[in-house]
């Protein structure tokens, strides 16, 4: 329980300095990445392999993502988004979020008529969703 509160108070001050800087303090996504490895160690060892492996095929595809479409995503949100495949490890989860993500994300650009928007929020809601759809 613990653990969840820690994730839900970090998650909301990522938002929060995404909204306010457009920036993700790597001390967040840190200790987020720790609460996660700390999910993932009460679980068995084939998942935690799995998903650490699932995690770093994401994180190559959106790299290459970041250097092919420059400036539609930072750095930050690269790194939350590896976090987020390393906490789900499904393919379909994951790309669940990430749509749920470009389209709340769409909704806020529209709404807001600003020409950047932070992405982390609705990535974070895009997961938020997925999780709870599937």
């Amino acid at each position: 329980m613990l653990t969840y509160s820690l994730s839900l108070l970090i998650v909301l001050w990522i938002c929060y300095s995404d909204i306010r800087d457009h920036r993700i303090p790597n001390r967040s996504l840190l200790l987020l990445w720790f609460l996660i490895e700390i999910h993932l160690a009460t679980h068995s060892w084939s998942s935690e392999v799995s998903a650490h492996l699932f995690a770093l095929i994401s994180l190559l595809i959106a790299l290459t993502f970041y250097f092919t479409i420059r400036g539609a995503m930072g750095m930050g949100d690269i790194k939350l988004f590896s976090l987020i495949a390393l906490l789900t490890h499904s393919i379909q989860l994951l790309v669940s979020a990430l749509l749920l993500a470009c389209i709340s994300a769409g909704l806020w650009a529209v709404i807001s008529r600003k020409k950047t928007l932070p992405f982390a929020p609705s990535l974070l809601l895009g997961s938020l969703l997925a999780l709870h759809i599937h």
